[in-house]
């Protein structure tokens, strides 16, 4: 990856970390951001705040602060969505220009497309951070950016496979996780189903197919063990049966 495309990745870092690593400087921002500032994160963690520090005009490419860090850093809660928001602005110039407020979330994702050197899982995350941070700035967005997509008419709650509910929070939501679900097939062998999306651009019809094939697996699982408790029921009855009967029941 050159130095030109790198300079073009948008920050995609956890928008929570990006936070917490601000209240680490809090007070007390030092001269060169590298990665002894924060000890406790990995390596890969520093790696994407650094990116994200560059993206939005904190650090100089040498990794020295510029005075939006220090601002960023403050107490004054305020004073940091404003500070933020004008960053965002300025970081973001062609993706505010789609009209945040009436916005789909095919639009944003063609924005970042065309603007910024980010795919798969990275664009992902791209637009999670944007999300997050603009919502935390203030900045307006659309309905359709903002509601949260994990919610279904039937799918408050899911069943799990031992039959407890699962809460729709445990679904997957997050597209640095993921989630996979297996079950056991009647006549031998098992499927696995992994679910890896964001919630808050995966598509409507992407949901309902998702979700429906969840339902679809849960269904199943839950006939094959009310068949197979039957078989056991049966199988029990006839085992009763045969040690209930003495020599005079035998016929000959």
């Amino acid at each position: 990856m050159g130095a030109e495309t790198l300079s073009n990745v948008a920050a995609y870092a956890p928008f929570k970390t990006f936070l917490n690593s601000l209240e680490g400087l809090r007070g007390v921002v030092p001269s060169h951001i590298n990665r002894t500032v924060w000890p406790s994160f990995s390596g890969g963690t520093v790696s994407q705040l650094i990116t994200t520090y560059r993206f939005l005009g904190l650090i100089d490419e040498d990794g020295k602060p510029t005075r939006h860090l220090s601002l960023l850093a403050s107490d004054n809660v305020p004073a940091r969505q404003s500070e933020l928001r004008q960053l965002l602005q300025r970081s973001y110039p062609e993706v505010i220009a789609i009209n945040l407020v009436n916005a789909t979330p095919k639009q944003l994702t063609d924005a970042f497309l065309e603007q910024y050197s980010v795919s798969g899982a990275t664009l992902q995350k791209a637009i999670s951070f944007f999300l997050n941070a603009a919502q935390y700035a203030e900045l307006p967005l659309s309905q359709f950016l903002t509601r949260r997509r994990g919610r279904r008419k039937r799918g408050a709650q899911n069943k799990s496979r031992s039959g407890n509910t699962l809460d729709k929070a445990e679904m997957p939501q997050d597209s640095q996780q993921g989630t996979t679900r297996t079950i056991q097939l009647s006549s031998g062998g098992e499927i696995a189903l992994r679910v890896q999306f964001d919630a808050f651009t995966i598509s409507q019809t992407d949901r309902d197919f998702i979700f429906g094939l969840i339902d679809e697996l849960g269904e199943y699982e839950r006939e094959a063990a009310t068949s197979a408790g039957f078989s056991r029921q049966i199988a029990h009855a006839i085992q009763q049966s045969r040690e209930s009967v003495t020599d005079d029941d035998v016929p000959f």
